[in-house]
């Protein structure tokens, strides 16, 4: 969360009242419901939308699930079985005022907004009329069903037309306003405690929770503030004032907030982030307040470069600037196309330092006596100082690496000299001040120049790292104290040293067997050639313990991104469960939806971590039994080795990790999967082009159907075919967990 909380309820009034003032100039009229962004709603907000007398609000059916205490359930079709909860309004109470909801049907207003563009107006309107039908046809109510679609879409809107005018023709449909529905019947059912969420996974992370996000709302939080403090500070002028606060309800809409993070990609974040920035930097000049240095840099962290190769293992090169035959082929490495001076940097470790090595295009050996300068800036999590900027560059000239720079491995080659077959000279270690200085830290003398490459080694207990933490690395080339160019040109290199900091945490690597992700033994692999054989194959899976992590590691046969995921994982989805005490009726024995199986009794998990391509989750049981998110992980996807390291703070799992039961399971990922089945594609009866095959059952959303697990890893003397194959005698999967004792 936030480290600086915006506390601001006021303002949640003030933009309502506008949006009713807006309506009223524009329609003549006053407003009777709201839908607030994302159908964001909370108990907070209700006297709120009744003192600006507004009636409704609206918000998603997650919320309603929430709020009533019920599973909304649908059949292959996306039918709802139990429709009497959805299609109806309640009642909801605040402190002082009552409000009425409503919950638009998820799956019409999907098939609307994302299905029907892609179908002609005739089909779209048939599809919609009869699943219209078949909700009428399992009405049981008094009143009528209230079908509420919400449309946020334009490109659904070249058949609307002839949707309006089917559904006007239709004499067993009648087209209302929510407002016309109420009049006529109005709300009975009630609810008594409101789920706080949106409609977007009937939370609030599209907004919060993310490092982008977060550095976010702390700067508009410290813009506030000093606004405030200026306010009152009686030097305050009301033009002024004025300015300020309309600038800062700008900066304070959703928008800004909704693209930051990597749950959100507008394909133009980097214009998104600016323009935030520019409006809270826009407030301190409008207050005659210099700018804090943190609004010219970026909060949209530059894009990690997609490696050449990534680390394979741990490698100590011999630092003289000569590059002998397989020194470097354990470290990773970028090659730049559009750069005129690089060409690639490698980077790796060992215990004691890390390595770092540019090739250039030019020789660098004729640059020796020059005002020529390299340096490699480096951002390590923690180290509490940062600078902005380069050396030779001000943080005011808007020109920023991305990330916060916390050391300087800085080379000058007007100070060094040239032997018979390497150069050495200069290279200095230094810490930022935190005000865009460097304070030298020790001299680097393991550092050299050859002809077309430099090498250097940097001690890590200089860079105060520990296991689990990302090294964001930039080189910079610098002539006559002008920047040329960077490597990588458009963002850092992530390293981690996941290796040198923790030690195995009782569970030694257990290794499984090579070719069984078939399931139960009769799964096959879906027929697209993207699904490559051992891309859901489990091969070793790990666990380790540090300082300030446990760290989960599994390995797959392969790992490929044809989707382009942030992440690094396209096809995969790995879950790891955790059970901390090996008792029985403590935590949950059913693993996440779409998982059609369960832990054995005393295996039942408290922890849950499911990792996709864009997102890396950490759940909790509730005291209902439901799993709640806790919190996105750090997770590192190395598609060289095949491995997803996944790193979960030590703060938020308490006891000793030699004592847990751990159950890694593989499944596959589908981004339009049925919302009842959290993006887990189903196993069906016949493989085709994107789902498995194999099952001999339809799937039907019951833990007695089949497993869509495709592999996982069991105990010694276990049996996966036997294990997950008692679906087909209608007994529920149960699968027990690995232990270190």
């Amino acid at each position: 969360m936030p480290a600086k909380k915006y506390e601001h309820p006021e303002d949640v009034r003030a933009r309502i009242m506008e949006g009713v003032s807006f309506y009223r100039k524009y329609f003549g009229k006053l407003p009777r419901g709201i839908w607030l962004p994302e159908g964001a709603v909370a108990r907070e907000v209700l006297d709120v939308v009744g003192d600006c007398r507004l009636e409704w609000m609206a918000s998603g059916e997650e919320v309603l699930e929430g709020s009533v205490n019920i599973e909304l359930t649908r059949n292959d079709q996306g039918r709802l079985l139990n429709p009497e909860f959805l299609y109806r309004p309640y009642i909801v109470s605040g402190e002082k005022r009552k409000v009425t909801m409503i919950f638009p049907d998820n799956m019409l207003s999907d098939r609307i907004n994302l299905v029907y563009p892609l179908m002609s107006g005739g089909e779209a309107v048939g599809d919609f009329t009869e699943r219209i039908y078949s909700i009428q046809q399992k009405w049981r109510q008094k009143s009528p069903p209230l079908v509420t679609i919400i449309i946020d879409n334009d490109e659904s809107i070249y058949f609307l037309s002839q949707l309006f005018n089917q559904l006007e023709e239709d004499p067993l449909i009648k087209t209302v306003t929510v407002q016309e529905y109420l009049e006529e019947y109005p709300a009975k059912a009630s609810i008594k405690k409101l789920w706080p969420g949106s409609m977007v996974n009937a939370n609030f992370d599209s907004w919060i929770g993310e490092e982008e996000e977060n550095i976010a709302w702390e700067l508009l939080a410290e813009a506030r503030s000093d606004l405030e403090k200026y306010k009152n500070s009686g030097r305050a002028k009301i033009e002024k004032l004025d300015e300020a606060f309309a600038t800062i309800s700008k900066a304070s809409d959703s928008k800004w907030f909704w693209w930051y993070g990597q749950d959100r990609n507008s394909g133009k974040d980097e214009i998104f982030d600016q323009e935030y920035r520019s409006l809270l930097i826009k407030i301190y000049q409008t207050i005659g307040m210099e700018p804090p240095g943190r609004l010219f840099q970026p909060i949209v962290a530059q894009k990690e470069f997609i490696p050449e190769r990534e680390i394979v293992d741990l490698v100590t090169p011999q630092v003289d600037g000569i590059i002998d035959e397989g020194e470097w082929d354990n470290a990773g490495y970028y090659r730049a196309e559009n750069c005129e001076l690089f060409d690639k940097i490698y980077y790796g470790y060992d215990r004691s330092n890390l390595y770092l090595r540019v090739d250039t295009k030019d020789l660098l050996t004729e640059r020796k006596g020059t005002e020529f300068f390299i340096g490699f800036y480096i951002g390590t999590p923690g180290a509490g100082k940062y600078n902005l900027s380069t050396r030779y560059v001000e943080p005011s000239a808007g020109r920023t690496l991305g990330f916060g720079l916390s050391n300087e491995a800085a080379i000058w080659f007007d100070q060094f000299t040239l032997d018979s077959e390497a150069g050495r000279g200069r290279a200095v270690l230094s810490s930022a001040t935190g005000k865009d200085t460097w304070q030298p830290v020790t001299d680097l003398y393991s550092m050299a120049v050859g002809a077309y490459s430099l090498e250097i080694a940097i001690p890590l207990k200089y860079l105060n790292v520990s296991g689990g933490e990302a090294l964001r690395i930039i080189a910079v080339a610098v002539e006559e104290s002008v920047e040329l160019e960077s490597m990588p040109p458009f963002g850092p290199i992530s390293v981690i040293l996941p290796e040198l900091f923790y030690e195995r945490a009782g569970i030694s690597k257990i290794i499984d067997p090579v070719g069984d992700d078939y399931g139960p033994g009769t799964y096959t692999y879906p027929a697209d050639a993207m699904f490559k054989p051992g891309s859901f194959d489990i091969r070793e899976f790990s666990v380790g313990e540090g300082p300030e992590y446990v760290i989960l590691k599994v390995k797959l046969g392969i790992i490929e991104n044809p989707w382009n995921s942030p992440s690094g994982l396209s096809l995969q989805i790995v879950d790891v469960y955790i059970d901390l005490n090996n008792r029985i009726g403590a935590g949950s024995m059913q693993l996440l939806p779409g998982r059609n199986a369960y832990t054995r009794a005393e295996d039942a998990w408290e922890y849950a971590i499911s990792v996709d391509g864009w997102q890396q989750t950490m759940y909790k049981i509730d005291s209902a039994g439901k799993p709640v998110k806790l919190t996105d992980l750090e997770v590192r996807v190395n598609s060289t080795t095949g491995e997803v390291t996944i790193y979960v703070p030590r703060k938020l799992i308490r006891g000793d990790p030699r004592n847990w039961g751990y159950l890694p399971i593989v499944l596959a990922y589908d981004g339009e999967a049925p919302p009842r089945n959290w993006k887990v594609r189903e196993v069906k009866q016949t493989n085709d082009e994107f789902s498995f095959g194999g099952a001999y059952l339809s799937l039907n959303n019951n833990a007695k159907g089949s497993p869509n697990i495709i592999d996982l890893v069991l105990p010694r003397g276990e049996n996966q075919k036997n294990l997950l194959g008692v679906y087909r005698k209608g007994k529920a999967v149960e699968i027990p967990a690995i232990r270190a004792k």
